[in-house]
């Protein structure tokens, strides 16, 4: 209804809501079994890049936290697997933001949001794992690994449009490898 959306667009959340239906998914099983395989694969850093954001608790728009049951099934999987090295990077909100995420599992994981670079957006959504500010111009993700550390450095975050970064962190490999 027009009362509801009114309400939510005013808060700056999207017209999308959390689903409680435990069966709802955004892979199906098929997807599920090739992304847990390719998760299984060696390789010191696992980027899943997705269109959609994966660590904000809830947007209202599309995204992975509308479906908890997946987002959790992810977490869980990484926690019993013993999956090193995963960061995310998504887009398709409109700005750009880092997110941080670590109730219950090993390591925080990462994430790196992008717009589109054609987009700019002011009304923000709220998200509690947010890292540093927002940027509502356009703006483009990057990630720059130094492999030839013993402890190898990850370099991420956001750059506008001159290339300049507004928005960036750094960490070592060590941390988000807690997994012999």
């Amino acid at each position: 209804s027009f009362t509801f959306y009114a309400t939510r667009a005013w808060r700056n959340i999207g017209p999308y809501d959390v689903s409680d239906n435990p069966t709802a998914t955004m892979l199906g099983e098929k997807q599920w079994a090739w992304f847990e395989q390719e998760l299984k694969k060696p390789a010191a850093i696992k980027l899943i890049g997705s269109s959609l954001q994966l660590l904000p608790e809830f947007t209202g728009w599309e995204a992975w936290a509308n479906f908890p049951h997946d987002r959790n099934r992810l977490f869980n999987y990484i926690k019993q697997e013993k999956i090193n090295g995963v960061m995310i990077l998504s887009g398709d909100t409109h700005w750009g933001e880092l997110s941080k995420y670590q109730e219950d599992l090993p390591y925080p994981l990462w994430e790196v949001t992008s717009s589109g670079l054609t987009e700019e957006w002011k009304a923000v959504s709220p998200n509690k794992h947010r890292v540093g500010d927002y940027t509502h111009n356009v703006n483009y993700g990057y990630l720059n690994i130094d492999w030839d550390k013993a402890d190898p450095t990850i370099d991420f975050g956001l750059k506008d449009t001159h290339g300049k970064r507004v928005n960036n962190t750094n960490l070592r490999l060590s941390e988000i490898s807690p997994f012999n």
